[in-house]
């Protein structure tokens, strides 16, 4: 009895030694006052000792004639990433799947309990509306059936389940993985686990990763293969925690598999199931460095280029602008803002703008920060009605400054940050309260501020931008949006910009986003071009080519001549809007932003209207943490593509993809708006904007025969254009492609005035 005691001593230490999560592990067993169940023998706990409430619990069991200390390395490693893990046996080690379902049913009741048990070091800390049951073996049978029987059960683990009917697992209810070895002879794939993926409903999310070269006793441990310890991590975040940031990871065909199955779709869709995110896309984008610059386009040879771009990439519609010096010198104008309606994109056409719609929000607040409202090094939460505190650094102060650099210590918990049909109702007061105060109903500790002390390592944050949406209405006295029409929109003459889709009188003027749906991780033509994400086994973007990773059918679709990806799998998604609107949810046309873009080019003036002080844009121009971020100014940044070196902002968000990128050595500013997320393809019509304007002289708007006046000549050119039906960009002066009577009458206007 003694040597059995110290051998699963032994496990238990080594199991410790083992972890490699970022938090330190305890253990309860019913010695230290646990529960001790009837339907159940040897409850233990493995929990996370440093971490915050709300943690997610994880209940498992192992298989026939064994013993917890079987399966018990899933215990330290699992709690080591801030999962609480109770294991059970069944009082008989013979027992069946059904006694071992009844064990976790009772090892629930007991983890409930010991939420509420007073000299618990769980109390009060254990999120139990959801739950997940894991097992080996006859275990894993059995936390099917569990989970067929509790509702407060989510998500399950089967570890090489047996069952003695997989008929069983058609009632299965909630999204189960599936783990198992290649060559397991007692949980035979053919009749076990392959059944039970098959039997488990298709509207039941599921997943099956066989091990290669695997036994029925690899799932034992998550050290056996650190690819199924993921996957298992994964789940339980993506379907207890709702975080499904890892999806993709989730969902991606380890290099350890001999067999991989899954139904699951990592399309953001209005839940927490996110995969497009309110991100800067550069910072998961290749550097796509196999751009050249090229100098010798006309404007024709410009349009077409982009127009063949747009065609094969299947990219919706696009929206372009140029600023040169101090005025816009282009705008051009590619495909539908409404397919399905066939509506052209044209200079009314108004994108969400995602990301790039920070640099309003950031612009908005240095108007109040040059009125003396407050200093970029003060405590925001002197300015706010309820103090903003860092749990785990409640005295360090959150500071302006550190909310324009991503630097205060705010995550964003995506399980929370809905995404709505329409306008979100959620105030933004109410929101920003519910977020970070503690006795909101979206706050936690863990998933809303990260581990670091504020001021001290870069973390992008959309929820830090609402928080600053909130301090300009705090410190204005009006609403943010409003505060934004008055202070910024009006005074540019920017009157198609719009935060909420309220605000706007027609909405057949908004593109509508597309996405790309589809299961396949191999083929450019399902996939579409431009695409390129970390897990996948190839790529569809320009990058490929010099890496040698493209998908085979990359050519055919996605080259110079390519067919383009299937148009069935471009689907229109709704408008949407969400509580954090200050972080993206801007509507605005190419022409509008170009006008907020040259402000930014001339000292905070367009067209004789300040918005700022040349003093504040040099501030926002600065780099002010270069210890911790090399580019990153006051929300701005830098970027650097193809020697030149850009200030701007990215954006990317469900069916958009958006940039502002200004070059101050040529002046010029650029601004591209699309209504899907290519990246690769968005950052070829940037650069080959850039190019062109780089080389091209522009003449000034009705100035037809460039002689720097605007006078009865050029009225008599203009109409011999419209006669002799040919096109010039001076000439058109209303920007709609077309020279016709139109641009006579606003040119004899420009003359007059």
């Amino acid at each position: 009895m003694q040597k059995v005691k110290l051998n699963l001593l032994i496990i238990i230490m080594i199991s410790l030694a083992f972890t490699e999560g970022p938090y330190d592990v305890q253990l309860i067993t019913e010695q230290d006052g646990m529960r001790n169940g009837p339907n159940y023998s040897n409850g233990k706990v493995y929990f996370p000792a440093n971490s915050n409430d709300n943690l997610p619990v994880i209940v498992m069991i192992p298989g026939f004639i064994s013993y917890i200390s079987s399966i018990e390395e899933w215990g330290p490693y699992l709690a080591s990433y801030g999962f609480v893990t109770m294991f059970v046996n069944v009082n008989s080690i013979f027992e069946d799947p059904y006694a071992r379902a009844n064990a976790i049913l009772d090892g629930i009741t007991t983890i409930k309990l010991e939420n509420e048990r007073v000299n618990s070091p769980l109390n009060g800390k254990l999120n139990l509306d959801s739950l997940a049951v894991g097992g080996w073996s006859m275990g894993g049978g059995g936390a099917q059936i569990a989970s067929q029987l509790d509702e407060s059960i989510e998500a399950v683990i089967a570890l090489s389940a047996w069952l003695p009917s997989a008929s069983i697992t058609s009632n299965n209810r909630v999204p189960v993985l599936f783990l198992s070895g290649q060559f397991d002879a007692t949980a035979t794939n053919s009749f076990h686990t392959n059944l039970h993926y098959n039997n488990t409903p298709n509207e039941i999310n599921k997943l099956l990763f066989e091990i290669s070269g695997g036994s029925h006793y690899t799932v034992c441990s998550p050290y056996n293969d650190l690819d199924m310890a993921k996957k298992a991590r994964f789940w339980i975040e993506q379907y207890i925690n709702n975080d499904s940031s890892n999806c993709n990871e989730l969902i991606a065909i380890p290099n350890s598999s001999s067999s991989f199955s899954t139904n699951i779709e990592c399309t953001f869709y209005y839940s927490g199931d996110l995969l497009e995110k309110r991100i800067r896309q550069d910072f998961t984008q290749n550097s796509f460095e196999t751009y050249e610059r090229i100098s010798y386009r006309n404007e024709q040879e410009l349009v077409n280029f982009i127009e063949s771009l747009v065609q094969i990439n299947n990219i919706p519609g696009v929206s372009v602008s140029v600023v040169k010096d101090d005025r816009i010198v282009l705008e051009k104008y590619f495909g539908f803002s409404n397919l399905s309606q066939n509506i052209p994109v044209n200079e009314n056409t108004k994108f969400i703008l995602s990301s790039v719609s920070k640099t309003v929000t950031a612009t908005a607040l240095m108007q109040l920060f040059e009125q003396d409202f407050f200093e970029l090094d003060d405590d925001i939460s002197d300015y706010l009605p309820f103090r903003i505190i860092h749990p785990d650094y409640p005295q360090v102060a959150i500071t302006f400054k550190m909310l324009l650099t991503h630097t205060s210590g705010i995550k964003d918990n995506w399980s929370v940050m809905t995404y709505y049909d329409g306008d979100s109702s959620y105030e933004l007061s109410s929101y920003v309260y519910d977020y970070f105060h503690p006795q909101g109903t979206l706050y936690n500790q863990n998933l809303n501020f990260n581990n670091s002390s504020p001021g001290t390592t870069f973390e992008y944050s959309n929820n830090a931008v609402a928080l600053i949406g909130l301090l300009v209405q705090q410190l204005s006295g009006n609403s943010f949006s409003n505060y934004c029409k008055q202070n910024i929109f009006n005074p540019l003459g920017m009157n198609d910009t719009h935060w909420f889709l309220s605000e706007i009188e027609n909405l057949d003027e908004v593109a509508f986003p597309y996405r790309w749906v589809t299961t396949s991780q191999n083929s450019c033509f399902e996939m579409g071009c431009g695409t390129y994400e970390d897990n996948l086994p190839c790529f569809c973007d320009l990058n490929c080519v010099s890496y040698g990773d493209c998908c085979s059918d990359y050519q055919s679709v996605c080259g110079e001549s390519g067919t383009g990806a299937n148009p069935n799998n471009l689907v229109e998604n709704n408008h949407y809007g969400y509580s954090d609107y200050p972080s993206g949810q801007l509507r605005s046309t190419a022409h509008d932003m170009a006008k907020f873009m040259a402000t930014f080019l001339n000292g905070g003036v367009y067209d004789g209207s300040r918005i700022l002080d040349n003093d504040t844009i040099e501030i926002m121009k600065t780099i002010q943490n270069p210890s911790i971020s090399s580019s990153q100014a006051l929300m701005w940044y830098y970027k650097n593509d193809l020697g030149r070196e850009l200030f701007g902002h990215n954006g990317g968000d469900i069916g958009s993809l958006t940039e502002m990128f200004i070059s101050f050595a040529d002046n010029i500013g650029v601004i591209v708006l699309t209504n899907t997320a290519n990246y690769s393809t968005t950052i070829e019509i940037e650069n080959a904007l850039f190019d062109f304007a780089e080389t091209t002289s522009f003449t000034s708007l009705g100035d037809i025969n460039s002689d720097t006046l605007v006078n009865i000549q050029d009225v008599i050119l203009l109409v011999n254009l419209i006669l002799n039906q040919d096109y010039n960009n001076s000439a058109d002066i209303n920007s709609d492609q077309i020279i016709d009577i139109l641009d006579v009458v606003q040119i004899i206007s420009m003359i007059l005035s």
